[in-house]
């Protein structure tokens, strides 16, 4: 599979089997051995460096936030949930793989009881641990998360 850039664009099929890879690469052995000091995966507390690392080994996209409120107790605040990479308009990568903004809501109404309201670029990563300080991120942990998408995933 070809690398993609700020300027390359996926058909349709290459956009499945990489959502495909990187799902599969997010549920392993070795993604969770990374990620075993901050007790975490990747739809569980790891989303930012998720996120990150797949910025990173894609070599394009933006960081995004999806924010929302949860189902349960009516009128819940709306706040942060997770951090998605958007590779384009509407394509959006987490460790579920690639989806379009109408299916990553759904997934989030489905399975979080959450109502998305928001899709919105983060701030520059250096102001993180101040927005999401129940989230963990260390640079070095998305590093080598990056490493292994890039030997997973690309290869």
């Amino acid at each position: 599979m070809r690398t993609p850039t700020a300027a390359f664009v996926l058909s349709e099929g290459e956009r499945r089997q990489l959502g495909r890879k990187i799902a599969a690469v997010c549920r392993s052995n070795p993604f969770y051995d990374v990620l075993s000091l901050w007790g975490c995966g990747a739809l569980d507390g790891g989303c930012l460096m998720v996120a990150e690392a797949l910025r990173q080994a894609l070599n394009t996209g933006e960081v995004w936030g999806l924010y929302g409120y949860p189902l349960s107790p009516p009128r819940a605040a709306t706040v942060w949930q997770h951090a998605v990479l958007r590779l384009a308009p509407n394509s959006y990568a987490d460790g579920d793989g690639i989806s379009g903004e109408r299916a990553l809501r759904r997934r989030w109404l489905a399975h979080e009881m959450t109502i998305i309201t928001n899709l919105t670029p983060l701030p520059p990563m250096s102001n993180w641990p101040g927005l999401f300080p129940d989230t963990p991120f260390d640079q070095s942990t998305s590093v080598q998360l990056a490493d292994l998408f890039r030997r997973k995933v690309l290869a």
